[in-house]
């Protein structure tokens, strides 16, 4: 269960015992004004893990967790929203990808090398050690700085680390993200908040909010906090569409301790959404006793998880705070998890419907008495949001992407129909199909039986 795991790794760098600390030096950076895109939403990519042989990598944005450390180990599917920057804002932190060694090994010997790609072009990581003190304990820092300077454009990108172990394999991590242009209105807000100044655990009691893959900032901040050398922490928000929040998955898990007889629940719930920008609230109370629990084991608390509902109404553009909270049993201990979140207002304006060429293209026609087969080549683009595409008989078929795929033999006397249709992240779609028909020239016979006009298109 996603929630049992979240809460199994809650706080787990309090016993990190050597971290290693790689600044981004980025001072420079050119960020190009472009069309704006709306965020992408993607699929959790698990090529690598990011634990390895006591070894772990944490790739935060700011104090934004990176995405293979912000979700439980395990976890096999789910998709993340990117985090949302004012495009001035960006590269005014540096960005710092962490590695805990938890073996007492602190020289680090089996640690071969860790490079950064910015939307896949290599950035290696230049030698510099330097040794100090974090919140968690002992630390070296390596630092590397862009060279040349990366020019971004407004819209979404990636960001990996990875370190090579000798002899041991490669551990990543990795973070999407997403540039607001400057004349968009509201800008993505970036808040500013004390570390343990709210609580999501008390008592044997906790609780974690998840929106998609997306994690809340008190019950994922453990796993950023070590870059930073003041109890203050920065946190930005994911980038949604109105559609991709329509359509979210917002639940809250809820641990509870055991307890001999019956289960331990909370008092009561509270969950608000609340735009930070002029300051507006809507809210609901969740009543304990109407919170389902089940069992995590015997001599095991219990966990519930809460569905909550996305916004009940068509939100403006701008920064929202989804918070959710709990009352314990003594009527006067309350944890709490919340998430920012960004609507950025002008990405629908420059929208570009997908498109999708084939070649050949519409009906062809080939003489032949025995089976033919036909190869079409396919170019696929999502108009610069990202997105997917299937074939017409449930086949994959990658965006933004050229490729081709093969028939199978037609024979004398059949058709065969065929098609692709692609979906971008604005809710658009396109489709383009074309069909083969296999005539049996006259006065020749058919050398092998039909067979069924079905093609299930796959890329090649």
């Amino acid at each position: 269960m996603e929630g049992d795991r979240l809460s199994k790794l809650k706080f787990k760098l309090l016993s990190i015992s050597v971290l290693i600390l790689i600044s981004v030096l980025t001072l420079g950076a050119v960020v190009a004004e472009a069309a704006d895109y709306p965020p992408t939403q993607s699929p959790i990519s698990w090529n690598n893990p990011n634990t390895l042989e006591g070894y772990t990598l944490y790739l935060p944005i700011w104090n934004n967790p990176g995405i293979l450390t912000s979700n439980p180990s395990g976890m096999t599917g789910g998709v993340t929203n990117p985090i949302a920057f004012a495009a001035n804002k960006f590269f005014t932190v540096p960005v710092s990808a962490l590695i805990s060694e938890t073996n007492g090994d602190s020289s680090f010997t089996n640690l071969v090398s860790c490079d950064f790609l910015l939307d896949g072009v290599e950035y290696p990581a230049k030698s510099g050690r330097q040794v100090g003190t974090s919140l968690f304990g002992n630390y070296s820092v390596l630092t590397f700085k862009f060279n040349p300077l990366p020019t971004l454009n407004i819209g979404n990108h990636n960001l990996k680390a990875y370190c090579h172990l000798s002899d041991k394999g490669i551990i990543e991590d990795y973070n999407n993200v997403y540039i607001v242009s400057g004349s968009s209105s509201p800008q993505p807000l970036q808040e500013s908040l004390e570390y343990g100044s709210v609580s999501n655990s008390a008592d044997g009691y906790s609780l974690g909010l998840l929106i998609d893959g997306n994690p809340g900032v008190v019950s994922s901040t453990y796993k950023a906090v070590a870059a930073i050398s003041s109890k203050f922490i920065v946190v930005a928000p994911y980038a949604y569409t109105q559609q991709q929040l329509d359509s979210s998955s917002i639940t809250a898990y809820i641990d509870t301790p055991f307890q001999l007889f019956g289960t331990a629940k909370v008092s009561s719930c509270s969950y608000s959404i609340t735009n930070l920008d002029i300051e507006s609230t809507q809210s609901q109370t969740i009543n304990g006793t109407d919170i389902s629990y089940t069992s995590l084991g015997l001599f095991s608390g219990s966990q519930a998880a809460v569905r909550l509902s996305p916004p009940r109404m068509s939100l403006l553009p701008g920064n929202y705070k989804f918070d959710f909270s709990c009352t314990l049993p003594d009527g006067k201990t309350a944890i709490e998890d919340y998430s920012y979140i960004y609507l950025p207002s002008q990405y629908s304006s420059a929208c570009v419907s997908p498109n999708i060429a084939l070649s050949p293209s519409g009906s062809q026609t080939a003489n032949s008495c025995t089976p033919v087969s036909e190869t079409v080549q396919y170019t696929t683009s999502s108009g610069g949001s990202g997105g997917s595409c299937v074939g017409s008989h449930g086949g994959s078929i990658p965006i933004d992407q050229s490729g081709s795929f093969t028939t199978p033999a037609v024979s004398p006397g059949n058709t065969y129909q065929y098609g692709i249709t692609c979906t971008n992240t604005c809710g658009q779609s396109a489709s383009a199909g074309g069909s083969f028909t296999v005539v049996q020239p006259p006065g020749q016979t058919t050398t092998s039986n039909p067979v069924t006009p079905y093609i299930d298109i796959k890329a090649q």
